[in-house]
């Protein structure tokens, strides 16, 4: 490609970054996953990792209801460590590492893509990919799903690689460890050894011996990985009972469910019929493009068929690894369809002017409503006014105290102290009761320590056999 020719892909990419720069809003939500990973990276800086994993043992256990994993994949931890260590707590720069990945994530798929379809067809793909208002507002988040789309995309373009290079074993050594890597940001990350398996199976079938050996080669090398880790670092999850909750109506709600979620890349009413409009030329590419690209479609279908039948659902989260397949693919789909039948031959054009046309209108709208530049709005959560007094205070209250809040790993971050989620204060382990609102009852004889009109602090009395 030409230099002249690269400036408007680069283009694509230079106003995607914009657009999330103009996107962000200050502070962080009330999610308390991102203070797990933030937890995580902490201890990893401060050397506390065994401490910390027992602190959120304790919340696992002493909690009324599930507040999330005691601990994540190291992976994405891992990868924040190094600028905690640098900027502390400061959200701008987590952020803009989420704001990366999302402009890597869309590099890597037009490297997958982009030399199979017309130029110009790619870089609308592209364009779908990064102008999207949900994936640009989803940078506010700091989640290991953006990161993990990046990793997963890289993955079939080193898995190209290695199968081009005849199964060699030194790009063995790189598919193994980047798969785990994939893995340990999130577990489903290890359905990307199902194509190595297969290239096993089908090198056993026609007695190609050698050739089996290279392909297990690398999943070899991912539960080495695997092993080492573990003796490295702590892993424990809480999410193994989850299973008890699925129903044999399960994949149809969460077909359903997923169904009315892939709108959201579009959002609001126009984006849901353009999704719906969207699955037929994508089905299509699909079938067409099997033969040549069946790694990353085999494990796009394994990932669609596993989120059918998890019980917990997570919106548009679980999909977003999947939105750069699907805006290739689509656009791939109405390209081939143009080519073929001539009444389509303006809907590849018509739907992206349209899609874009979409787009812009919801930035005029989202934008003015993220304040100006320097002043973004802080959204309700962890940062605003009445947050940080609440913080203030717990701070200065005993470094053993235990809190009960309805978001205990946030709490955890942001002072230090145990905490626990409690519905009622009856039983429970917590010195101190959090409530948000004035309509919450405490045990009879607690005395209010804190009020700021948000939240109001109680000090609960010790009864007798109480942890």
């Amino acid at each position: 490609m030409k230099v002249l020719d690269r400036i408007p892909l680069w283009s694509l990419f230079v106003l995607s970054a914009v657009l999330c720069v103009l996107m962000a809003h200050g502070g962080h939500d009330w999610g308390g996953d991102f203070a797990g990973y933030l937890g995580q990276a902490r201890a990893v800086v401060e050397g506390n990792v065994g401490q910390y994993t027992q602190d959120q043992l304790f919340c696992a256990v002493h909690s009324d209801l599930p507040v999330g994993p005691a601990l994540y994949g190291w992976g994405f931890p891992l990868l924040l460590a190094p600028l905690y260590a640098l900027s502390g707590l400061h959200l701008a720069a987590f952020k803009g590492l989420m704001a990366l990945f999302l402009l890597a994530s869309g590099l890597a798929a037009w490297f997958i893509f982009g030399s199979s379809m017309r130029s110009s067809s790619a870089k609308i793909a592209l364009a779908l990919f990064l102008f999207s208002p949900a994936l640009s507002a989803f940078t506010n988040q700091i989640l290991s799903d953006l990161p993990f789309t990046f990793f997963f995309l890289v993955s079939f373009l080193i898995l190209k690689k290695w199968d081009e290079a005849g199964f060699h074993w030194k790009w063995g050594l790189l598919v193994g460890p980047w798969i785990f890597w994939t893995y340990w940001i999130r577990p489903n990350g290890i359905l990307l050894l199902a194509p190595l398996a297969l290239w096993a199976v089908f090198a056993g079938f026609r007695r190609q011996w050698k050739r089996g050996l290279r392909a297990l080669f690398p999943i070899a090398l991912f539960f080495v990985c695997l092993a080492a880790a573990q003796l490295l670092l702590p892993s424990y999850r809480t999410d193994s009972g989850i299973w008890n909750a699925y129903r044999l109506s399960t994949p149809w709600h969460n077909l359903l469910f997923y169904l009315h979620e892939g709108g959201e890349f579009y959002q609001r009413d126009v984006g849901r019929y353009l999704f719906w409009l969207s699955l037929p030329p994508l089905f299509y590419a699909v079938l067409i493009d099997l033969r040549k690209r069946w790694p990353l479609i085999l494990v796009s279908t394994l990932t669609v068929l596993l989120y059918l039948a998890w019980p917990a659902i997570q919106g548009i989260r679980f999909l977003i690894p999947l939105f750069p397949i699907y805006c290739f693919y689509t656009v791939m789909g109405l390209e081939r369809m143009a080519r073929h039948h001539e009444p389509l031959r303006w809907a590849l054009w018509t739907f992206a002017t349209v899609a874009i046309l979409h787009f812009t209108l919801l930035y005029i709208d989202l934008i003015p409503r993220r304040g100006p530049l320097l002043h973004k709005r802080v959204v309700e959560g962890p940062y605003t006014q009445a947050s940080m007094e609440l913080w203030k205070f717990i701070d200065h209250t005993p470094s053993d105290a235990v809190y009960s809040f309805f978001k205990p790993r946030v709490l955890y971050l942001y002072t230090r102290h145990r905490a626990v989620y409690n519905v009622s204060p009856v039983r429970t382990v917590a010195d101190y009761f959090v409530v948000g609102s004035p309509e919450s009852r405490v045990r009879s004889g607690s005395q209010p320590a804190f009020d700021n009109g948000r939240f109001r602090v109680y000090r609960l009395p010790q009864e007798p056999g109480t942890p």
